[in-house]
């Protein structure tokens, strides 16, 4: 009977338990798992759109005036669609030193100018000193 006593006791208490206290303050964080496996690569995008062939240019003279004009092909764009225009200058072309104009205004020093008329590209290359040697180079 003792232990049929002692058996009732103890499933009493645990029937009987209070209410749990307050949580407690989180543990720290452990330490990281290893990576898993790398996943499959992806499909292959769709291919760009094809890029314009296009044409380089040169053109090349020694300046007789202030102001040069070179005449581009009609071919060179349309007028929405200007050519891609580089100038250079050298006051001594044999040594290999050469200087890019700019396309930026300036009453000071050379620079690049383009107008559509007549259904063609002109680019005037502006403030050059007479016997220069200058290079247009365009891509279109």
């Amino acid at each position: 009977m003792r232990r049929t006593f002692t058996i009732i006791i103890v499933v009493g208490l645990l029937a009987c338990r209070g209410a749990d206290g307050a949580t407690g303050p989180a543990g720290p964080q452990g330490a990281s798992g290893a990576a898993g496996a790398p996943g499959a690569p992806g499909a292959q995008g769709p291919a760009g759109a094809p890029g314009p062939t296009g044409a380089n240019l040169t053109l090349t003279r020694v300046a007789a005036l202030g102001n040069e004009i070179f005449q581009l092909p009609v071919d060179a764009g349309d007028a929405t669609h200007p050519p891609i225009v580089s100038g250079y200058l050298s006051t001594d072309a044999v040594s290999g030193s050469w200087v890019q104009v700019s396309d930026a205004f300036s009453n000071a020093s050379p620079f690049l100018t383009l107008q559509f008329t007549r259904g063609a590209w002109t680019v005037t290359m502006r403030n050059v000193e007479i016997g220069d040697t200058l290079i247009l180079v365009v891509r279109y």
